[in-house]
C-alpha cells in the first residue's frame, strides 16, 4: 500500500521536475494553499498533483482522501474515504470507474514512499519475509525511492543518509474526484515486486518511463482501460533503506 510518502523539492524543483510551471485555476480551498516541502505526508493532507487540462500539464493542490459515493454513514459521521485504489479491480468498482470514466488521471510526485515491516530484511543467504515477534509500534519504517543505478549498493541497510542518492524522483499514479472546494485523490496500488515483497504485498503504481506518464496523463489520447493496462504494474527499479 502507500500510506505516506515524502514531497520535500522546493516548489522550483517540484515544477522542473513536473514539466510545467502553470498551475490550475484555483478553488475555493486552493486559494488558502500554499505549497511547502514535507518529508512526511499523510492522508488528508494536500499535496500538488500533475494532472492534465487541454492537454497541458499542470499543478493541482488535492486532498488525499478519496471519497466513496453510494455507501451509507451515520449522523454526524464524514462520508467514508480510501486513500489507495487497487488497479486490478478499479475497473469493476463504480466510484473508480466513473472517475477513470472521466479522465481524471493524475501523478502524484514524490522523493519516496514509507513502509512499516516487523519482517527481517533480505541478506544475500537470509530468507525473506522471517517475521519477529514485534509489536506494531516497535515495526522498523523503510524508505523506498528511486537509486542512482551506478551509486547502489548491495547493503541497503548501511546506508544512514542517502538524500543525495534520491537523483529521481517517483511518479505515482493516481485518481481524482472533482470537488467544489478541492478535488480529492486516492493512489494506485499493485502487487509489491520482489524486491520489496518481505515488506509488505502492496506498493503504489510507479510510472517508471516517459511514455508511461504520458499515457497516463493523456487521458484524451489513451482510454481507461488501455492506460491501466498499460502503466499499473510492479517495478524493480527502487531501492531502500531504514
Amino acid at each position: 500500500m502507500c500510506g505516506r510518502f515524502a514531497l520535500y523539492y522546493s516548489r522550483e524543483q517540484l515544477e522542473r521536475v513536473a514539466g510545467t510551471t502553470r498551475w490550475a485555476d484555483a478553488k475555493d480551498q486552493e486559494k488558502r494553499y500554499h505549497y511547502q516541502p514535507r518529508y512526511n505526508v499523510a492522508p488528508q493532507q494536500t499535496v500538488p498533483l500533475l494532472r492534465t487540462v487541454s492537454g497541458e500539464r499542470v499543478l493541482q493542490p488535492m486532498r488525499w482522501a478519496f471519497p466513496i459515493r453510494g455507501r451509507t454513514f451515520g449522523k454526524g459521521e464524514s462520508p467514508p474515504t480510501v486513500i489507495n485504489v487497487r488497479a486490478e479491480t478499479a475497473l469493476e468498482k463504480a466510484s473508480f470507474r466513473s472517475a477513470l470514466d472521466a479522465g481524471q488521471r493524475a501523478v502524484v510526485i514524490a522523493n519516496g514512499f514509507y513502509e512499516w515491516s516487523a519482517a527481517d530484511a533480505p541478506g544475500e543467504q537470509q530468507d525473506v519475509g522471517k517475521i519477529k515477534t514485534m509489536t506494531k509500534a516497535s515495526r522498523i519504517p523503510y524508505f523506498i525511492y528511486h537509486g542512482v543505478t551506478k551509486r547502489e549498493s548491495k547493503d541497503h541497510l548501511a546506508l544512514r543518509n542517502a538524500h543525495d542518492m534520491i537523483d529521481r524522483p517517483l511518479f505515482m499514479a493516481a485518481l481524482f474526484v472533482e470537488e467544489t472546494e478541492m478535488n480529492r485523490f486516492a493512489i494506485f496500488t499493485v502487487a509489491a515486486s520482489d524486491k520489496i515483497q518481505w515488506m509488505h504485498n502492496r506498493m503504489p503504481a510507479l510510472l517508471e518511463t516517459e511514455d508511461q506518464l504520458q499515457a497516463w496523463l493523456g487521458v484524451e489520447q489513451v482510454p481507461a482501460r488501455v492506460a491501466v493496462h498499460r502503466c499499473l504494474r510492479p517495478t524493480e527499479q527502487i531501492v531502500w533503506h531504514p
